[in-house]
């Protein structure tokens, strides 16, 4: 009776061993797979490098590990959004029959325009996606509109003769210049990414305008366009009473015989001495009184001037 009742004690111990051991091994797997934790990458696609966080299971991403400053110049950030990408195989496929795009990817998914990995239609919810596997995050961006203006800045606001004048683009915004249109009696040199100097190069062919419209072209497509009125250089002749050309005596004025100043384009003319006043005159020449030495000056609209000293006529 005794040896059986030992024998059934040691039953029961055995039970309860493995009893404990079983319950450690279930605390063990429990313990395991609760504190268990996932990678989670996240992908900036801004040059910046990826990050990976290591998350809990059942956890949700912490707030302070998702980044909110992120910037890429010339892209607006869209939002975060979770993605997984395709095996060789499944690219291939997907390259190869044009059908596959639209069941290649797991429902609430959609391929991409690389065609290498399905992107979630809906933004990453961080405040109420627990973590249960391994993750990919990515920060998706959009091409920011490009609403550069530009206008034009010159160096003058007349090509004179040879002069060259120096066309700067004022640009606001990150848009480029793409190019510069000027008419074919013009030569242009670069001066800089945004600017160029036109120089007048002879006669404009029949039917384009002495003024030049020179015009610039941004990459966004924006243009601006500048008039540049042209003048010959300013040439004065002093003719006499005979219209004949004089020319000035030691004294650097034109003898008392003269009558006429006549310029080469069209100018204003008007005495600048107190002596003398004007009788008649066009828009190229004008003729004059005087009792005493006169000075007459020639101008024109853009600003070229020359002032002729007229001997006093002797009556």
């Amino acid at each position: 009776m005794a040896k059986e009742k030992k024998v059934e004690t040691k039953k029961k111990k055995t039970w309860l061993y493995v009893l404990i051991c079983v319950l450690v091994l279930v605390i063990a797997f429990l313990l395991w797979w609760f504190l268990r934790t996932f990678e989670v990458t996240m992908k900036y696609n801004n040059g910046d490098a990826d990050e990976v966080l290591y998350v809990r299971y059942l956890n949700v991403i912490k707030k302070e590990d998702v980044r909110d400053d992120l910037t890429n110049e010339g892209y607006t950030f869209v939002g975060y959004f979770e993605t997984y990408y395709l095996s060789g195989e499944e690219i291939a496929k997907v390259k190869a029959d044009s059908k596959n795009e639209e069941t290649i990817c797991k429902e609430g998914f959609a391929l991409n325009s690389e065609k290498i990995k399905c992107v979630a239609e809906e933004e990453f919810d961080f405040e109420k996606t627990k973590i249960k596997e391994v993750k990919t995050i990515e920060a998706m961006w959009a091409k920011a509109a490009d609403n550069s203006a530009v206008s034009i800045k010159a160096s003058s606001s007349c090509a004179i003769g040879t002069n060259a004048v120096t066309l700067t683009a004022n640009i606001t915004g990150s848009s480029k210049v793409k190019g510069w249109t000027v008419p074919s009696c013009y030569t242009d040199s670069k001066v800089s990414a945004n600017a160029i100097k036109v120089t007048r190069n002879g006669n404009c062919p029949n039917g384009e305008p002495d003024n030049a419209t020179i015009k610039v072209t941004l990459e966004n497509g924006k243009t601006a366009s500048y008039n540049l009125k042209y003048e010959p250089t300013l040439k004065v002749t002093v003719y006499n009473d005979s219209n004949n050309p004089m020319t000035v005596d030691s004294d650097g004025r034109y003898g008392s015989g003269c009558k006429y100043v006549e310029s080469n384009m069209k100018a204003t003319f008007s005495v600048v001495s107190q002596y003398g006043s004007l009788l008649g005159t066009t828009d190229t020449r004008t003729q004059w009184n005087r009792s005493a030495d006169t000075q007459i000056n020639v101008k024109t609209s853009c600003g070229q001037s020359q002032t002729v000293r007229l001997a006093a006529t002797i009556n």
